[in-house]
This record gives C-alpha cells, structure tokens and sequence, in this order.
C-alpha cells in the first residue's frame, strides 16, 4: 500500500493423501462389492478430482478405469467385480498425491454334483474346486440335510493341485427320498448337491406256493437293485383270505440282507394271495394254494 513497505509470506498447500476404507474385501466371484477411497487433509477441488484405478489381477477382481470425486467431497465408491478365486491388490493413483492400495480376496468355489443311489447301495460322490487345491490341499467338510435318506463320510480332502479327491467320497441310501449334501472349507464358497434314494424292487420266489391245512410253508421276498439299509427294513405282509392262509404282520429284512423268508399257515382249501408293501416300494405278491383235506 501507498506509503507502506510490502511484505510477503509463504503459503504451503498440504498435499491430499488418499486410503481405502473396507480392505481386505471378500467378493465371490461374479459378484460385486465395495470400497471406500477417502481423502484426508483436504478435499476434492471445485472441478472435482479423478483417480486412476487398477489391479494387480484383472482374472481375479477388476474395477473401473478411473473414480470421480465430486467437487469437496472427501470419499468415492470404488465397485469392485470378482472374477476367480485368488487374491488382488487395487491401486489408486493421481497425480501429486500418494497412491493408496487395497486387498480383494476372491474365495474359490466347491461344487457338488448331483447323484442318485438305490436302497441300502453307495455312490461317488463327485465334489470338486473351482481350481486347484494349494500347497497342504484342502479338508472339505461334508454334511447331509438327512441322515435318516443320506449318510456322508465327515470330511475328504483334496492334494495340492488337484480339484478333486483321489478317491471320490461314498454316499450311501439309507431311507428312500432325497437329501442335500453341503461341502464347505473356511476361505472357500460352500456347494451342495442333491442326492436321491432310490427303491429296490421287491418280488417272491417260491410262488405259487401249495400247503395243506395246518401246516407251513415258506415263501422267499428279494430285494433286487439294492438291499437292507443299515437300520434293517420292514415290511408289511397282508394275505387276501385270512381263512385259507395266513402270514405274520411283517416281516424282517437285516441290514444288508436282500432277502427275508416268510412262512405262511394253511388255514383251509382254496387260494389267498399274500402281499409284501413297504412306504416307497411298489408292492409284490404270490400265490399260496390250500388243498382239499380228503378224509
């Protein structure tokens, strides 16, 4: 000013730094999350600021060219899309201002493929990862939603590299209808797949059978394509004329037996059809015979 000495002094601009809120982030893959990039000692300029973006891995997580900060603001959402099992580093950097990073950790899948068994039998169970095991492999956890249709072993595991087990894990029908098995690991995305029990096929031999009044005979129920489950099985046993021959209630099958013999009891003359019947199975019959008593 007019008749003043001038003075001067120095102004420091405190540079911006950027960080990221919400590292380490897990994304499955195909999926999306997110992450925060936040300014501090400052904030975004009137024209707003734009920061490059990459990453380390594109076949792991990818995000966007760039992310726009809008004019004072002090934080942006950085979309980030998982792509495969691994793990990423997410970079952002802009000119004078320090870059900052972020970790993205993209689990791999399990899958478990979907089979059908018979009564009382095993099957493969085929589990398998979305790549290969690490080094020490992987302990698969297994589980069934029934154990009353399914059983499963506990656990199976797969060697560094592989992407299944060597030797696939057995499950096993132990009541007809169905049931989810689960396969998860920590650090890994679970899997499940449904296994259906299927029935075995029950028929007679030994029919027709003739017995005279008063005395037995005997008839033999099979099972065929399977067998007893491990708790046994019954089944229901009905005859058509009680009054020429009869048969117990039920009768038993031990567990892994594929056969039960029945006894039948000539009562008097004529013909009665005996009925073998268990929930899920279709039924079978025979023939029992009951001659004339000539005196």
């Amino acid at each position: 000013a007019t008749g003043y000495i001038a003075g001067s002094g120095t102004v420091t601009v405190t540079p911006l730094t950027m960080s990221f809120s919400g590292s380490p982030l897990t994304v499955n893959p195909g999926a999306q999350g997110t992450l925060t990039l936040n300014l501090t000692n400052g904030a975004a300029p009137a024209s707003g600021l734009t920061v490059n973006l990459s990453s380390s891995a594109t076949g792991v997580a990818t995000v966007p060219a760039t992310v726009n900060f809008a004019a004072g603001a002090t934080s942006a959402t950085v979309t980030v899309t998982g792509v495969a099992g691994g793990s990423a580093t997410i970079t952002a950097s802009a000119t004078g201002i320090a870059s900052a990073t972020a970790t993205v950790n993209v689990p791999i899948g399990i899958s478990v493929a979907p089979v059908s068994v018979v009564l009382g039998l095993s099957a493969n169970l085929q589990v398998t990862l979305a790549q290969a095991a690490p080094a020490g492999g992987v302990t698969i956890n297994l589980s069934s939603s029934d154990t009353t249709k399914v059983t499963v072993p506990a656990t199976v595991t797969i060697a560094a590299g592989a992407t299944s087990p060597a030797t696939a894990p057995q499950v096993t029908g132990a009541g007809i209808g169905s049931a989810s098995i689960t396969a998860s690991a920590t650090g890994y995305i679970s899997g499940s797949g449904t296994v259906t029990v299927t029935a075995p096929t029950m028929s007679f031999s030994g029919s027709p059978l003739t017995v005279n009044p008063g005395a037995q005979g005997t008839l033999t129920l099979n099972l065929t394509t399977g067998k007893a489950p491990a708790g046994g099985l019954t089944v229901s046993l009905n005859s058509s004329a009680t009054g020429v021959a009869t048969v117990p209630a039920t009768v038993n099958f031990a567990a892994g037996a594929t056969s039960a013999t029945v006894t039948v009891t000539g009562v008097a003359s004529g013909s009665a059809t005996i009925t073998a019947s268990a929930t899920g199975i279709t039924s079978a019959t025979a023939t029992v015979n009951v001659p004339i008593r000539i005196t």
